[in-house]
């Protein structure tokens, strides 16, 4: 009677440990989220954009980095990213001729949560955002 308990003592041991390590790794990739509030978007020309032109760099610089990018307003658009088909995440980004700001709207599996300390949220979000931002302006700046 003894090995037949065993194995599934053992097989429990075996999977609380997997769930207590992958709960590790996991918390371990959570950062405080970044904001992207008021980034200038500054051209090479030295000529500020209009409002068209500041839209269609951000959508193109979004789309360039596999962004879905929804129009929702003069001067607003949404953009979702999916990666792996695992990990989404979908941001507004507001802007003016001579600036945007990305913001939070949703997530799935990126361990998203509001704390005293603030928000956190998976590390790779903030580096796909950063790089969403690197990118329009660096589209920007070949205008």
């Amino acid at each position: 009677m003894q090995v037949k308990f065993q194995l599934p003592v053992r097989m429990a041991t075996v999977l609380l440990l997997g769930l207590f390590v992958t709960a590790t790794v996991l918390a371990a990739r959570t950062a405080k989220m970044d904001s992207f509030d008021n980034i200038p978007l500054e051209t090479g020309s030295g000529k500020p954009l209009t409002l068209a032109q500041a839209k269609q760099t951000i959508t193109n610089a979004a789309k360039a980095r596999e962004w879905q990018v929804k129009d929702v307003g003069a001067d607003k658009v949404t953009a979702a990213i999916l990666v792996r088909g695992e990990f989404r995440a979908t941001v507004d980004i507001s802007f003016t001729p001579k600036e945007f700001s990305i913001k939070y709207v949703s997530s799935e599996n990126l361990n998203y949560k509001e704390t005293p300390k603030g928000i956190v949220i998976h590390a790779n979000y903030n580096e796909w955002v950063k790089m969403l931002s690197a990118d329009i302006r660096g589209a920007a700046m070949g205008k």
